[in-house]
């Protein structure tokens, strides 16, 4: 929590792609701590950022969903597509933004 701001204030700054995913049975994190960071340093980014829900997962998502995982960051980061939604096992991932 240190550096967390300047950590955040980095992030809104960057000019690196960003991608949020969430597992939204998070009790450890709920959905509350990314939809603030979003609203707050990745909304009006120039950068693009994508931020994916993931029903069916919890705070280690990628334990609960690893498929699901490798799937949001090969489509965001590979061609740059924003689906909607994406396919798991379990579950579908979600875009929000």
């Amino acid at each position: 929590m240190e550096n967390e701001l300047a950590w955040l204030d980095t992030l809104e700054r960057s000019d690196i792609p960003a991608t949020i995913i969430w597992g939204e049975l998070d009790a450890v994190a709920p959905v509350a701590v990314p939809d603030d960071v979003w609203a707050k340093y990745l909304t009006n980014r120039d950068t693009p950022a994508t931020y994916w829900r993931i029903p069916c997962a919890d705070h280690y998502l990628q334990v609960d969903e690893p498929e699901l995982i490798v799937d949001i960051l090969h489509t965001t980061l590979a061609n740059g597509l924003f689906p909607s939604e994406i396919e798991g096992a379990n579950c579908q991932a979600v875009r929000t933004h």
